[in-house]
């Protein structure tokens, strides 16, 4: 297993992608304007939902806007909305392959686009509940120590440094094999 004390997530609102008893959890801190997020987290997606991570590891995403990311504050607000209307990453994925056009008053239509209700979408963008809960996910990171995006936490452990999706990978494999009594020697 990872170093280090198990940091203290709520998943409850943390939208997941894989399969339900995938023994590995991993879950990335994002900011929609994160350029290296847009990069990693869609890979790591596919990898969970029909790659070679299927039925070994979650992924989670708890949103973590970056002051210094222009349009950060709206993009987190829009991933909220879509996870509160049990459609989250269909529209973070649509939000990271427009990434290079970003705009906010694009983004009821890429709710739109993703297969969101628009008008409940652009409700509950403007809802105070939704920044509350944007709040919430931002506190918590920076309890986890959380500084920069993507954060990575494997099985609840801080996973210290910029790693590529394939490094990523392999320590998910690691740890599944591990978790599956696997002894290598």
């Amino acid at each position: 297993m990872l170093p280090g004390r198990k940091a203290a997530i709520d998943l409850s609102l943390a939208p997941a992608a894989g399969d339900d008893g995938a023994p590995v959890q991993v879950i990335a801190y994002t900011c929609a304007r994160c350029p290296f997020c847009s990069k990693i987290v869609p890979k790591l997606h596919t990898e969970v939902t029909r790659g070679v991570l299927k039925g070994k590891a979650r992924l989670h995403f708890k949103t973590f806007p970056i002051r210094g990311h222009e349009g950060s504050k709206e993009g987190g607000l829009a991933l909220v909305a879509a996870a509160r209307m049990g459609q989250p990453w269909p529209f973070l994925l649509k939000l990271y392959e427009r990434y290079d056009s970003f705009c906010p008053d694009a983004l009821s239509t890429w709710a739109d686009d993703a297969g969101l209700d628009k008008s409940e979408f652009e409700r509950l963008h403007k809802d105070p509940e939704t920044l509350r809960l944007l709040v919430e996910s931002k506190k918590e990171g920076i309890r986890n120590r959380v500084s920069a995006t993507p954060t990575f936490f494997l099985e609840g452990r801080l996973f210290a440094g910029e790693p590529t999706t394939e490094e990523l990978v392999d320590l998910v494999e690691e740890l599944f094999d591990v978790k599956k009594g696997h002894r290598y020697r």
